[in-house]
């Protein structure tokens, strides 16, 4: 990442936009997804989950917690 220096805090403010088609976009957003990845991950799986009871419920929500994938997935 290159190092930018800066007269004063009020330019520090200024948002950093890149025009519009610009591949650097791609990269920047790959790596907040990586940083997001790492530093939050997810505590469930992804969807909508249909249970016949709230027991049901309860043990597919404890199941995450302890191996953070719903039973029967891989």
């Amino acid at each position: 990442m290159p190092i930018r220096k800066f007269a004063n805090v009020d330019a520090m403010k200024t948002p950093r936009w890149r025009p519009p088609g610009d591949p650097e976009i791609a990269r920047v957003f790959a790596g907040l997804l990586e940083i997001g990845n790492r530093t939050g991950p997810r505590r469930f799986p992804p969807g909508v989950h249909k249970y016949s009871s709230i027991e049901d419920m309860q043990q597919a929500l404890d199941h995450w917690a302890a191996k953070g994938r719903p039973p029967g997935s891989t």
